[in-house]
């Protein structure tokens, strides 16, 4: 399963955007806007940010004024996009602030910790949620905040008539538009069951409590996405 989820963000590498408008509606972007304003009083300080594919949330916090971050993706293609984009771009000074490596969630080998971390949108596609989740915890300082950023899943969602619409866009929908505009049917059919496969938001504020966090909050967005949040005690 790990090799088809690589072969998966391989396969949508290039058009990684195209991919979270078409899973998103578009509103992604509003979200990613949201998501970094959770970073408060960042200068000076360091991200980690894990599976941080093309580099946007990493490239959002140093544009903040951050000082350094370190973009970990267990899919080459996608660390080599994000290299790619900033180097086409008129942000290449960002770069000597910026280093990518290749690595996995749930077993992260760094050898510092960082006042910040960051997975937006890569926990469900982790091979083990729960030992993802408290890696984030092993590389954060002592006071730290972890921020994860994932789609709900509509299985678990009050809202039913909305979520079942929700649901029925991510199983019927998503993959055809995924075959219109990227000619690739199975990578969106996985990416959408990836979402309602995903876990309760329940357990995840949970989990962040019992690794050690405090002050852990979820901001639900759109009935569709949560950000988690907390600091390390």
């Amino acid at each position: 399963m790990e090799s088809f989820v690589k072969k998966v963000f391989s396969d949508v590498s290039d058009r990684y955007s195209v991919m979270n408008d078409i899973m998103s509606l578009g509103i992604h972007r509003l979200w990613r806007r949201k998501f970094i304003a959770c970073f408060t009083d960042v200068r000076g300080k360091t991200l980690i940010d894990v599976a941080g594919g093309t580099g946007d949330i990493a490239k959002r916090f140093l544009r903040k004024g951050g000082e350094r971050v370190l973009v970990i993706d267990n899919n080459q293609d996608m660390l080599k996009k994000g290299l790619a984009d900033v180097l086409d771009s008129d942000e290449m000074r960002l770069l000597e602030r910026m280093k990518w490596q290749l690595g996995d969630s749930t077993d992260l080998n760094v050898d510092e910790q960082f006042d910040f971390y960051s997975n937006a949108f890569g926990l469900r596609n982790s091979s083990n949620f729960a030992d993802t989740v408290s890696n984030s915890f092993k590389v954060v300082k002592s006071g730290g905040k972890i921020l994860f950023m994932e789609f709900l899943n509509p299985r678990y969602e009050k809202s039913s008539v909305l979520m079942a619409t929700y649901e029925h866009y991510l199983r019927y929908i998503i993959p055809v538009l995924g075959k219109v505009f990227a000619n690739n049917y199975d990578a969106y059919r996985y990416l959408a069951d990836s979402i309602t496969n995903f876990i309760a938001k329940e357990w995840m504020l949970d989990t962040l409590a019992r690794c050690g966090g405090c002050d852990v909050k979820c901001e639900v967005m759109n009935n569709i996405c949560a950000i988690y949040s907390c600091t390390k005690s």
